[in-house]
């Protein structure tokens, strides 16, 4: 899982070089967004590595909702 640069802009979505992404069990907060070829996407927010106390702020970050099969689980989402 890496994060993405915005689906929606032309060219589509971009590999962003921040070794700072989400682990595996993170726990993303953020709003479900189509991008332009269809796929779906998490505008995340702000996210919570795996044993981390708190949630780390962010913006411009986005991340698939499946890659060769689902990789984002909703906890609670009210956009899908």
């Amino acid at each position: 899982m890496f994060w993405r640069s915005d689906p929606r802009a032309p060219g589509g979505p971009k590999n962003l070089s921040d070794p700072n992404w989400p682990k595996n069990g993170a726990l993303l907060t953020g709003t479900t967004i189509v991008g332009r070829d269809g796929e779906k996407f998490l505008e995340v927010t702000s996210f919570q590595q795996a044993g981390a106390s708190e949630a780390v702020p962010v913006s411009g970050k986005f991340m698939l909702h499946n890659q060769g099969g689902q990789i984002l689980f909703p906890v609670n989402d009210e956009n899908d």
